[in-house]
């Protein structure tokens, strides 16, 4: 029971994939467009049938997300489930991962 997730509502309806941005923990993520507001946000879509035996991890995940309003924290938008996929909503940051600015030298140890 993914508590919030909103079920009544079809995500391919309201955002539009853009481009393929990574791989997360569960799932693939996109960047994509909120065709309602033109938000460019970014989406983790996760086939639940395969991650069955990740849904609690999931859930965990999603609640998480959904209690941390911190700046330093990528902001949760929603979720969504769409047949056997459940999209989660997230802020779009389009500095790459915390890995490409790690290698890039945009972050730097206490040494640095």
């Amino acid at each position: 029971n993914l508590t919030t997730t909103k079920k009544k509502v079809n995500p391919e309806k309201k955002f539009q994939l853009l481009e393929k941005i990574g791989k997360g923990s569960f799932g693939e993520v996109w960047k994509a467009k909120n065709l309602e507001t033109k938000e460019i946000v970014a989406v983790k879509i996760i086939d639940l049938e395969q991650a069955d035996d990740e849904i609690e991890d999931i859930q965990k995940e999603i609640y998480v997300h959904a209690q941390c309003e911190s700046k330093y924290v990528t902001r949760y938008l929603g979720s969504y489930v769409s047949g056997a996929k459940l999209w989660i909503v997230m802020e779009y940051l389009d500095g790459g991962s915390i890995l490409d600015i790690i290698e890039e030298g945009l972050i730097f140890d206490d040494e640095g």
